[in-house]
């Protein structure tokens, strides 16, 4: 609640609010809206394997964790409370940062994931804290194969990681070469913003997901409006489109 009290509260949320005309927020047409996205959202999360990375890791901790006297530990009574109070959370913040932010983002709050980390560590929790549950139970009931659920759980937590290792092998090198572009272009946009040059020719720059204008086949227009202001111009071409 409080992370959500400060993304509502935030300068940048309260201008594009402004800017957007979005203070309508809690209408039955918004709140429809928001909630088709935040399904489309959830759906996202559940078909995403990766996270199963964060279950083998609550999974292998619940199967290795024993007592000082080695016996195995019988998680509290209130354990699964807790893990139950935790989903709802997760469900209702998430919901509640849907809301906030549908007014400005439109249908594309469902496809933005960066506008999802302000829950997404509760998710990590809740699902390192099913599969610890999930572990100790386990070992409780097979108490002789204690050591291949170990490795399984084990093993997929190497998967998991050595996958998104894979994935992110050239992200250093891509940014770089990125940096450098932008760099170049930023010291040309800014000297001819200065020579009085009022409509500036942009390369997008793009790298995985990163927002650059002219994305979405030209049908994301903000970042472009933003890049102008930026360099106090009134308008920005795309130069990848000789446009």
């Amino acid at each position: 609640m409080l992370g959500t009290a400060v993304l509502f509260t935030s300068p940048g949320s309260r201008n594009r609010r402004a800017h957007n005309h979005a203070g309508a927020m809690f209408t039955p047409e918004s709140l429809t809206a928001s909630l088709r996205g935040y399904v489309h959202i959830l759906l996202t999360f559940a078909t995403n394997w990766q996270y199963l990375g964060a279950i083998a890791v609550g999974t292998l901790i619940g199967v290795l964790a024993r007592r000082e006297d080695g016996g195995i530990p019988r998680p509290d009574r209130r354990a699964s409370l807790v893990l139950g109070f935790g989903v709802l959370a997760l469900l209702f913040s998430g919901y509640v940062c849907t809301v906030i932010t549908h007014p400005v983002f439109g249908s594309s709050v469902a496809t933005s994931n960066r506008l999802w980390n302000d829950y997404l560590f509760l998710l990590l929790l809740v699902l390192v804290g099913a599969g610890g549950l999930l572990g100790n139970m386990l070992v409780r009931r097979y108490r002789s194969g204690t050591r291949p659920m170990a490795v399984t759980a084990a093993l997929l937590c190497v998967a998991v990681t050595v996958v998104l290792a894979v994935s992110l092998r050239d992200l250093g090198s891509d940014m770089q070469a990125r940096g450098k572009a932008w760099d170049r272009q930023d010291r040309t946009m800014r000297n001819k913003a200065a020579a009085g040059v009022t409509v500036l020719p942009y390369k997008p720059l793009v790298i995985s997901k990163m927002t650059e204008p002219f994305g979405n086949n030209g049908k994301r227009s903000w970042p472009a409006a933003c890049v102008a202001t930026y360099y106090h111009v009134s308008e920005i071409t795309d130069r990848s489109r000789g446009t």
